[in-house]
């Protein structure tokens, strides 16, 4: 344990990914900062000999709702990137919808003044043909995103990907999936297959509630198909846990 830190890397038993533990909000939300500082350094240095002129090379970040959104409430965003967002996952309801990730997203970019961050919504609402809807969201995916954001609810799903469902083992970039557990039935969100191409994937999760479904989603036994992030934990992600 350093400065509220306890860090630990599990590559075995098909397991690849990084657990950082935080006792303290002010340091989980600044490590946080610092690797995305450093991310964000690196695409740079990557791009700016492929951007000509002065036009702000892009970043591409891919974000859950929920809890994950925070990130855009706590971490500052490099002026010199233009920084797109894509959603992972969404309802099936209108932008103004409480439920819509994409209306939770765009309020906290205005309310944080993100001016080098544009989101990439999707009018899910629009489509009658869920299946459409999802083979036209895939086409505007760029062909890999520097960094993935997710989440873990209480059920163990990530990125709308609920367990026991035929999702789970789909192959298209974008998956439709459906609930009974949560206020909102159908969604519309990354494959699995799709997630595991992101450069990064980074888990965010946070308060003591998160500690039991940690547990049951790294422990040694569990099959993904019950508790889905499970998934996420084999593609070499880093988790940032708050127990708090």
């Amino acid at each position: 344990m350093r400065n509220g830190l306890k860090m630990a890397s599990y590559m075995k038993n098909n397991l690849s990914y990084c657990l950082q533990t935080f006792d303290d909000a002010q340091i989980f939300w600044a490590r946080i900062q610092s690797d995305f500082t450093d991310l964000q350094k690196n695409v740079l240095s990557r791009s700016t000999a492929q951007v000509p002129g002065n036009h702000s090379p892009p970043f591409y970040l891919a974000a859950s709702g929920g809890s994950a959104s925070r990130f855009f409430e706590k971490i500052h965003f490099s002026p010199q990137l233009l920084t797109r967002v894509f959603l992972v996952d969404e309802r099936f309801v209108p932008p103004e919808h409480p439920y819509s990730n994409a209306g939770l997203l765009q309020r906290l970019i205005i309310e944080n003044k993100h001016s080098q961050l544009v989101l990439q919504s999707w009018h899910t609402e629009q489509y009658s043909d869920r299946a459409q809807c999802a083979r036209d969201y895939a086409l505007q995916l760029p062909t890999q995103f520097h960094l993935t954001l997710l989440g873990v609810g209480p059920d163990g799903h990530t990125a709308s990907l609920f367990p026991q469902g035929k999702w789970l083992e789909q192959e298209e970039d974008c998956v439709l999936s459906q609930t009974e557990n949560f206020d909102t039935r159908e969604r519309l969100g990354f494959s699995f297959q799709r997630i595991a191409r992101s450069e990064h994937i980074w888990i965010l999760m946070m308060g003591h509630n998160k500690k039991e479904i940690l547990q049951k989603i790294s422990h040694i036994d569990t099959d993904f198909h019950d508790y889905p992030a499970r998934k996420a934990l084999t593609m070499g992600c880093r988790i940032y846990f708050l127990n708090q």
